[in-house]
């Protein structure tokens, strides 16, 4: 009895320890081959980053699924793809729309998504379509944001130059100032920028636009005092994308880079700091009416939807408002 239980026993670790030593290895392994997938997922995810920036939109949409199904614990990949697979959708959305209010929220929100992530050729096609549809001062903003983002300086001068005198107002002159100044001729520039009505109590978004233009004409100190008005007024919820904008925007960022302005990434939004909405009137004299916050890095990305709630209860109030037949 003996003999055969330690043969028992010889036989159990003969089996068992190359089992427990196959487990240990794979204990010890696992954490490389994470690393692995993690890495391999991250390479997925910046090369869909470069692809969405060229326009390539179809295989942005496949890295970006290789990269969250490599490595699920980054929210970041698959927030990135459900966002690039609803542009997909509203793309394919957009030329069957005839509805005029849903159509523009469609395109606003394709052209916020473009520059946020720098599918600036992208941007441009659209908002060359929009521009044609309604040869206004927003549809030329739109535009001259683009041209400006590919550095096609002198195509957004003519733009903006062509605007009807009614038509014009601190944020065409702003943007036309900028290019003027890169397209080196600096005096005009600064003459025209310093022609230029500001809010004396403006929002986020509109301090964000003026610290662009003061980045821009390298007018830092400027800059850097509407920067601060910026990030000081933006929502708690917002301050995050406002600095973010910041950092990416090429003049601002090089402010930013700055020893002598390095506390601005420090610098906490005010308390009860609110932000307009789009469409909302600004409580100076030189606001439009109707103004919108083009330069806030705040709008939402793919917001359609709620524009076409939007556009669904002003139908529905106006259909009210209606006298009866």
């Amino acid at each position: 009895m003996k003999h055969a239980f330690f043969v028992f026993i010889a036989t159990a670790v003969f089996i068992v320890a190359p089992i427990a030593a196959s487990v240990v290895k794979a204990a010890e392994n696992q954490p490389a081959a994470t690393s692995a997938a993690s890495t391999a997922a991250a390479d997925a995810f910046a090369q869909g980053k470069a692809k969405l920036a060229a326009g390539q939109f179809k295989e942005a949409l496949a890295a970006f699924k290789t990269a969250s199904e490599g490595d699920a614990q980054n929210k970041s990949y698959a927030k990135a793809f459900a966002s690039l697979e609803k542009a997909i959708s509203f793309q394919e959305k957009l030329p069957a729309e005839t509805d005029a209010q849903k159509w523009i929220g469609i395109a606003r929100a394709l052209h916020v998504y473009y520059h946020q992530n720098s599918a600036f050729v992208a941007a441009k096609e659209l908002d060359e379509k929009i521009n044609r549809k309604y040869q206004n001062t927003i549809s030329a903003l739109l535009l001259a944001q683009s041209l400006l983002a590919l550095n096609e300086n002198a195509q957004a001068v003519e733009l903006l130059a062509k605007l009807p005198p009614k038509n014009q107002n601190v944020e065409t002159q702003s943007l036309r100032a900028i290019a003027l100044y890169r397209e080196g001729t600096k005096e005009e520039a600064l003459k025209l920028a310093k022609s230029i009505s500001f809010s004396k109590n403006p929002c986020a978004g509109k301090s964000f636009s003026y610290a662009k233009l003061h980045a821009a004409l390298e007018l830092n100190d400027e800059a850097a005092k509407y920067l601060r008005s910026a990030f000081e007024q933006a929502p708690p919820a917002c301050l995050d994308a406002f600095k973010e904008a910041a950092k990416q925007n090429p003049d601002l960022g090089k402010l930013l880079a700055n020893p002598k302005y390095a506390d601005l990434l420090a610098v906490q939004s005010k308390p009860g700091a609110e932000h307009h909405e789009e469409g909302e009137a600004h409580n100076d004299a030189d606001s439009a009416p109707r103004h919108q916050c083009l330069d806030c890095p705040n709008q939402k990305k793919l917001d359609a939807d709620s524009d076409e709630k939007k556009s669904d209860e002003k139908s529905e109030k106006a259909e009210t408002k209606s006298p009866s037949k």
